[in-house]
């Protein structure tokens, strides 16, 4: 089974919102920049990719659910996706491998915005000048 791809930690900054967008390659730099815009948090940031697998049981699930829409399932529902355990498994396994290849022959980006870990968060608060 191929893993997820692994993103390095990144420092990044957000003002006052929710998410971290300006990125760097220090927390010098991220804290540099924090000041320089009147303040705000910055954070160790970690990519994710977006999910590519289907459980094994929710595509067997799809798979009769087509089938009946169809009118092929008969009284009893579509008997031939209703498989053991480690049949669904290997079903899930194939299929997302198979979502992984389409994934590389098209180039597709498929880096989520939403970050998989986030650590060392901080505010970063600019003193005002005094009278």
């Amino acid at each position: 089974m191929t893993q997820p791809e692994k993103y390095p930690y990144v420092w990044r900054y957000r003002s006052d919102g929710e998410i971290f967008n300006e990125e760097f390659s220090s927390r010098d730099e991220a804290v540099d920049f924090a000041k320089l815009n009147g303040g705000g948090y910055i954070a160790e940031c970690q990519s994710q990719n977006y999910f590519t697998r289907i459980n094994g049981d929710r595509i067997c699930e799809i798979l009769g659910e087509i089938n009946d829409d169809e009118g092929m399932a008969g009284d009893d529902g579509c008997e031939a996706f209703v498989v053991n355990r480690d049949l669904r498994y290997d079903l899930e396994s194939m299929v997302h491998e198979a979502i992984l290849a389409w994934v590389k022959k098209h180039k597709l980006n498929i880096k989520a915005w939403l970050f998989a870990n986030i650590r060392n968060q901080e505010l970063i608060q600019v003193e005002e000048p005094q009278p």
